[in-house]
């Protein structure tokens, strides 16, 4: 097991610490044994926030130093789902969320949230290191999903991107955009990315959706609000978790196509875009759009046919306008946008 300085596990619902507590207590009892974790009642939560707030004189990490402790109660202000992040585990630094859910807590019920305010070795595309820097966010979920299709998994990234665009029009108006497949654009510059990483049990995939977002933090690019917005990244957090259950129940119901597909590729960079298949001498095609199975469509120039290319082995060079084959990670895992 991997090892954790600090962990809480914060529960917004007393049914949530209930769970938590008695549903995996043979599983939580070797946690602590060997990690400084603790479980907390929505109480307990709120207290910890009221003697930092007693201590600091300030409700929530939004000041010009970004402490890397994320105020709790507050995502659970602004917390309006039914069932995910009612269980929340936070952790000032990690190397990577999604390892605390792998592999430090793989026994937690779907739904389940890890986040932090300080990441240093997260996973982007083609295996790079994403660092979450002080003022950003990095967050999984953990989801189980009946899938038919392991392509299917693209619509869960594409979800969770389009979850960081609704989230910031409200309140704050900020338009946000999508470059295919994963990453989360502000004007022309990245503050964000989405990772999905699933296995495959049965009939349903164990899958972690990653993202990453600068929130206040304005190196190395830029950032989705400034560094004194009232409105910080625990309220982005609670308001990003309730409008990506609002997207995913609404797939699972009726599927990507129709009004999800509309609103995403509202946000997409790509409409009309040329770009050159293979590499920059390659032939010439217009992106399309999205096929069916959610991978882009593009359009030859030469020949006048129709190519769909999938986001597990292409990426979209966007300085240079190349669709290229990348490498695809192990078997026996599905990793979209990797």
């Amino acid at each position: 097991m991997e090892d954790v300085e600090q962990l809480h596990i914060h529960c917004s619902t007393s049914e949530a610490h209930d769970e938590v507590m008695q549903s995996h207590a043979n599983d939580l009892l070797q946690l602590l044994k060997s990690h400084n974790v603790k479980v907390l009642s929505p109480t307990e939560t709120n207290q910890i926030a009221s003697n930092c707030s007693e201590n600091s004189s300030h409700r929530a990490s939004t000041s010009a130093s970004h402490p890397a402790e994320l105020n709790i109660a507050i995502v659970h202000e602004h917390l309006r789902t039914k069932w995910i992040g009612h269980v929340l585990v936070a952790l000032p630094v990690t190397t990577t969320t999604q390892r605390i859910l792998r592999t430090v807590m793989p026994w937690c019920a779907p739904g389940c949230v890890a986040v932090t305010g300080l990441q240093s070795n997260g996973r982007g595309r083609r295996g790079a290191v994403w660092e979450s820097p002080l003022g950003s966010v990095a967050m999984s979920i953990k989801l189980n999903v009946q899938i038919t299709k392991p392509e299917s998994l693209n619509f869960l990234q594409y979800i969770a991107a389009l979850a960081a665009v609704e989230t910031a029009k409200r309140p704050w108006n900020i338009p946000l955009r999508v470059k295919w497949p994963n990453d989360i654009y502000k004007d022309e510059h990245k503050i964000g990315g989405v990772l999905c990483e699933g296995v495959l049990c049965g009939n349903k995939f164990d899958v972690i959706v990653g993202v990453g977002l600068n929130i206040t933090n304005r190196e190395p690019t830029t950032c989705l609000l400034s560094e004194d917005s009232v409105l910080g990244r625990e309220v982005f957090i609670g308001r990003y978790l309730t409008e990506f259950e609002l997207l995913y129940t609404e797939y699972c119901k009726v599927g990507f196509e129709g009004r999800l597909k509309d609103k995403y590729l509202e946000a997409w960079m790509h409409h009309g875009q040329r770009v050159r298949i293979g590499g920059p001498e390659g032939p010439r095609a217009v992106v399309h759009g999205l096929a069916p199975n959610g991978w882009v469509r593009v359009l030859r120039e030469d020949t006048q046919t129709v190519h769909d290319l999938a986001p597990e082995v292409t990426s979209l060079d966007m300085r240079n306008g190349v669709l290229k084959e990348k490498l695809v990670g192990p078997r026996g895992q599905a990793n979209a946008g990797s």
